[in-house]
């Protein structure tokens, strides 16, 4: 006990080991003084207690640490400091304890007590679900089984899922197909309403998840993805061709198209391709032919039905080649048949 009005410039410990000062009088503390607490427990004596008849000037540094192998838990409260009244507040409150604890400072002294309370700190979210099964260019529905979370500190229906560096890909609700989102809730994952569109592309979507609870966030993670692409059929590009013109008794066939491209974004070869004449009028005399010559192509044609069957596993490259050597022949002393037919497609 101290019965003269006190100044701390330095540093003050109202106990060794835990105990209690009393002092008789004003107690200021400077902005260099620093007040230490130590806790023990949460009985009478197994903390330290300053306590001020007068007026408590506050000010500097509250060191607050644990001794006697005591962890607070959140919600504890203790009464470390008493005085007729106060002015002014600790700049500064530190806080030496396990990971998760902290301490909050009182700020309403009006009651002459300074109370110092044990909070819990907000953990963040951690993701438990995290994949996908995707097929190529076909709508999957997001459900608990893709996307899962779970949350210490708050509703696991309320945490929100957050998704970035998107490629080859959307997600939407099923309401709203039209807006992108990139942003969701556990909420509405488990109402099963929130779906995902690859692009269409032949290269797996890919993009980090994390899931935030509005405060604290887990790390940004890539899911696991399973994607299946579909056998996209080879795109013939005739390149703006407006015909082709035959003169009967040429001595060679009319070419139809060379300048055609073929594309297949799933594979570089091809194992077969045909050239038809679809409204033929002279069946056995009009004809199809295609150099096959430094390939392993085929040509077969059928002069009834008009019909080159190109076959044999070679290149788009190859393929294409064959395609643009193509030619059209009629042997019929009346290709137009009399002026009612002079076109062929």
């Amino acid at each position: 006990m101290t019965t003269a009005a006190f100044t701390n410039a330095g540093e003050m410990n109202p106990g060794t080991s835990a105990g209690a000062l009393d002092i008789i009088g004003n107690y200021t503390q400077t902005a260099t003084g620093v007040l230490n607490i130590e806790l023990g427990g949460t009985a009478d004596g197994a903390f330290d207690v300053l306590a001020v008849s007068g007026t408590a000037t506050l000010g500097g540094t509250l060191n607050v640490t644990l001794i006697d192998g005591f962890v607070p838990t959140a919600g504890q409260a203790f009464d470390i400091f008493t005085a007729g009244s106060f002015t002014g507040s600790f700049a500064t409150v530190n806080f030496t304890g396990p990971a998760g604890v902290s301490v909050t400072a009182d700020t309403d002294l009006t009651d002459g007590i300074f109370t110092l309370g044990i909070a819990g700190v907000n953990a963040a979210p951690q993701l438990i679900n995290k994949t996908l099964t995707l097929e190529e260019g076909v709508i999957a529905p997001i459900g608990p089984a893709n996307f899962s979370a779970t949350d210490a500190d708050n509703a696991d229906p309320s945490l929100i899922f957050n998704i970035t560096d998107l490629t080859g890909g959307r997600f939407f609700l099923a309401a709203n197909p039209g807006t992108s989102i990139l942003s969701f809730t556990q909420a509405e994952v488990t109402a099963g309403i929130v779906r995902f569109l690859p692009d269409g592309g032949e290269d797996a979507p890919s993009f980090l998840v994390s899931v935030s609870d509005g405060s604290a966030s887990s790390p940004a993670e890539a899911p696991t993805i399973s994607f299946t692409t579909i056998n996209d059929a080879p795109v013939i590009d005739l390149n703006g061709l407006d015909g082709r013109f035959f003169t009967e008794g040429a001595l060679a066939g009319a070419q139809v198209d060379n300048n055609l491209t073929i594309t297949d974004p799933d594979n570089a070869q091809m194992t077969g391709a045909t050239v038809t004449i679809n409204n033929i009028g002279n069946a056995g005399a009009e004809i199809l032919a295609a150099n096959t010559g430094g390939t392993s192509i085929t040509a077969l044609y059928d002069d009834i039905t008009g019909t080159l069957t190109l076959s044999g596993a070679d290149s788009l490259a190859n393929y294409e080649q064959v395609l643009r050597s193509v030619t059209y022949e009629n042997i019929s002393d009346d290709p137009t048949l009399g002026g009612t037919r002079t076109q062929r497609s």
